[in-house]
């Protein structure tokens, strides 16, 4: 399956997930787990759209939709063409997602002896939903994460061997469009103005809103008309963490050099800095596509480049 979608501009790389993926740590209960939430998920969906489309709504139609999915293993390429596209939709999230680690006919044996008696408001089903999402937080979520890092790094290894990549020791890997009169820098210190980086979803994003891991190493960059990144997740996480050091030691330095100027005698009087609570940690999908254009009033970017998309 290819990885990255055909874009107006973008040619299309021949990217492919390995074909198999280690099944470490997982358990039975686990899988039983996995099944038991996509069942719940089903039949909250049922009910949302019962309560939003009343006798519109075909019920039948949908799990059989479902059902035929679920059941090959396989996403539906073209899901809006199915005959309930909510249906085919749902199962394709959930198979991209969970892959084999459940099922199906589990879920869809579940589904079929609840399907009547399922009530959305109901508290006993949401405090199940909470208690198995908080299970595979702590048990699944680990050996997902373990699968994507796998898949990240055959995926880069693959886009490292083809000539127009540049690989950066940080991990980062780019390519370039050379562009004509629209070659620009992509540093915050170039001499021009009203640049911004346009995406396609955003449209604009200002030079500060890039990944930490790209600003970090814009001077090392080649003048281009566009840019196109594949970071690793180690990567960012690495430049987070290097940016909240280097924040915490200019704040360490200043507050030292603060209390150079203050007199002695008004030392301790003096209340100490608040301290800032730690932001808990983001859920970060390995492997990052960007592509951005820079744009000036001189020289438009007349394509719209890509949003950030998770390429596993």
């Amino acid at each position: 399956m290819n990885i990255f979608r055909l874009l107006p501009g973008v040619p299309l790389i021949a990217f492919t997930a390995p074909a198999t993926l280690p099944a470490q740590n997982m358990t039975p209960e686990i899988r039983q787990d996995i099944a038991r939430l996509l069942t719940l998920q089903v039949l909250t969906h049922i009910g949302e759209l019962q309560e939003t489309l009343g006798a519109a709504f075909q019920k039948t139609l949908y799990v059989n939709t479902y059902r035929s999915i679920v059941l090959s293993g396989k996403e539906c390429p073209q899901p809006e063409a199915t005959a309930c596209p909510a249906a085919a939709i749902l199962a394709n999230k959930q198979l991209h997602r969970y892959g084999g680690d459940f099922e199906g006919k589990d879920v869809m044996t579940s589904i079929h002896t609840e399907l009547d008696t399922y009530d959305l408001n109901q508290a006993t089903y949401q405090s199940e939903l909470e208690l198995i999402r908080k299970r595979l937080r702590e048990h699944y979520l680990p050996i997902l994460k373990q699968r994507e890092l796998a898949k990240e790094r055959q995926l880069l290894r693959i886009n490292a061997t083809r000539p127009e990549v540049t690989v950066l020791p940080n991990g980062i890997q780019f390519e370039i469009e050379p562009g004509n009169q629209d070659i620009r820098d992509i540093s915050r210190s170039t001499s021009e103005t009203g640049i911004t980086f346009y995406t396609r979803i955003t449209r604009d994003i200002q030079f500060d809103a890039l990944p930490e891991s790209i600003r970090q190493i814009a001077d090392q960059l080649p003048p281009a008309s566009s840019w196109t990144f594949y970071i690793p997740y180690e990567a960012e996480q690495a430049a987070e963490e290097a940016g909240r050091r280097a924040a915490q030691d200019m704040a360490a330095r200043r507050e030292e050099r603060l209390q150079q100027l203050i007199p002695d005698h008004m030392r301790n009087s003096r209340p100490a800095p608040p301290t800032e609570a730690a932001a808990p940690p983001r859920e970060r999908k390995p492997l990052l596509r960007l592509k951005v254009w820079k744009d000036t009033p001189e020289y438009p970017a007349t394509v719209r480049p890509d949003a950030i998309e998770t390429v596993i």
